[in-house]
């Protein structure tokens, strides 16, 4: 398994962790436009490892508005085609903003994590596949 931390930017935490073909991302706090460097990191190591199935969750996202959209539509417009993105445990903030915006019709949701979500420890880096941490 691969652990990728990407970023811990004052009120956001990004973590991205890659198994074969999988990305597992993970959003927490708030996402707005103080986060945007790193949230164009994420996207920019997700397009990079080119998976065909990306899992997000956005159980602790505490504030999300145009940024998390802004993330989410760049990352779908960059990806391959027939990749598989699934929004996890989407906040009522998220999920209302993302409906707003149309995209419940682009994107696959669920109110739980795959069962085999990676539960390292964010500092593992063995096995790396992606991009170095970026930090």
């Amino acid at each position: 398994m691969t652990v990728h931390p990407l970023a811990r930017d004052g009120a956001i935490s990004i973590v991205v962790r890659q198994r074969r073909d999988t990305a597992f991302v993970r959003i927490a706090g708030d996402v707005d436009p103080s986060g945007s460097a790193a949230l164009t990191e994420a996207n920019d190591a997700l397009v990079q490892a080119g998976p065909s199935i990306v899992w997000l969750d956005l159980a602790e996202v505490t504030f999300a508005g145009s940024t998390l959209v802004n993330f989410i539509v760049r990352l779908r417009n960059a990806m391959k085609d027939g990749t598989r993105l699934t929004v996890c445990r989407a906040t009522p903030m998220a999920l209302r903003v993302m409906t707003v915006c149309g995209l419940q019709r682009r994107l696959e949701f669920t109110d739980q994590i795959p069962d085999d979500w990676p539960q390292a420890a964010a500092t593992d880096t063995s096995e790396t596949n992606c991009p170095a941490p970026i930090r």
